[in-house]
């Protein structure tokens, strides 16, 4: 029976470092008609391009983000999008969400990244305070 033997390596191996398309973070500021989302893009989406959906707490369709949602960038890789969520005329219907949680997005050809973020309530005197919606069941505590 034959035996095979692996030579030593003549050099240490270190894994390969891939770009972190994970990265990809956001924070939201609000006020009662518009949120602010400012996305942080890792150097992949921002090279090949990239789609940002807005779903709710249930996974459906609010928003996809273009060009004339964004505010501005304030830095490479960071871009600000605004999304104007009717919170002070929502009908009572319960079919649109504009409070509690959401969820963006992150699509790029072959590659998706979610971000779990929280709207508040905004009552008549436009003071915030915490949305009564249930919680995304997908989001972890």
């Amino acid at each position: 029976m034959a035996t095979f033997h692996m030579p030593a390596p003549t050099a240490p191996v270190s894994p390969r470092r891939w770009p972190d398309f994970y990265a990809f973070h956001a924070e939201v500021e609000t006020d009662t008609t518009r949120a602010v989302f400012t996305v942080h893009l890792g150097d992949e989406p921002s090279r090949e391009g990239y789609e940002l959906h807005l779903e709710g707490r249930k996974g459906h369709h609010i928003h996809a983000f273009d060009e004339e949602d964004i505010l501005d960038r304030p830095a490479p890789g960071v871009v600000r999008y605004v999304w104007h969520h009717g919170q002070q005329n929502a009908s009572p219907d319960g079919h649109s969400q504009h409070e509690g949680d959401f969820r963006l997005l992150l699509y790029t050809h072959l590659k998706m990244a979610t971000v779990y973020l929280s709207l508040p309530h905004f009552d008549a005197q436009g003071q915030p305070i915490p949305s009564d919606l249930p919680r995304d069941a997908n989001r972890k505590p």
